[in-house]
């Protein structure tokens, strides 16, 4: 009888480390994004109002890249994985505006969650393996 080896995690551990190391990739990608948007803000005058935005945009180009890196790593689930490191970092945004004060949830942060959803799914969905080669084959 085969017995399985302390080093074999299960298919739910296995999920769970996947979304929460492309989380970390979010975090550490959208704080050099904003140390890059401080230096930037000391030689250009942007408007308050523009903050908001630029951040979205921001994050969602780091969910997009970290859904991409994750499904180009593992080659399965793209999509599901994409969806599911956007909703953690959403979580992440949520935890982090409330320890800041803010007042939690409200329809920019249903605006954001949009964004992040639409970009980890696509950036997931992108990262699959053969999907692009599959495209050209077939205009060819």
């Amino acid at each position: 009888m085969k017995t399985r080896s302390s080093s074999v995690k299960s298919p739910a551990a296995a999920a769970a480390v996947r979304c929460a190391s492309g989380v970390v990739t979010c975090v550490l990608m959208v704080a050099a994004a904003a140390a890059l948007l401080a230096v930037a803000l000391t030689a250009v005058d942007i408007p308050r109002t523009a903050y908001d935005p630029l951040m979205t945009f921001t994050s969602s180009l780091a969910v997009a890249v970290s859904a991409m890196l994750s499904s180009k790593k593992h080659k399965e689930r793209g999509l599901m994985f994409g969806f599911a490191i956007a909703v953690g970092f959403f979580i992440v945004l949520l935890t982090a505006g409330l320890a800041m004060g803010d007042v939690g949830f409200s329809e920019n942060a249903v605006y954001k969650l949009m964004a992040l959803l639409s970009s980890g799914g696509i950036g997931g969905y992108l990262g699959l393996p053969g999907r692009a080669s599959s495209k050209k084959k077939s205009l060819a």
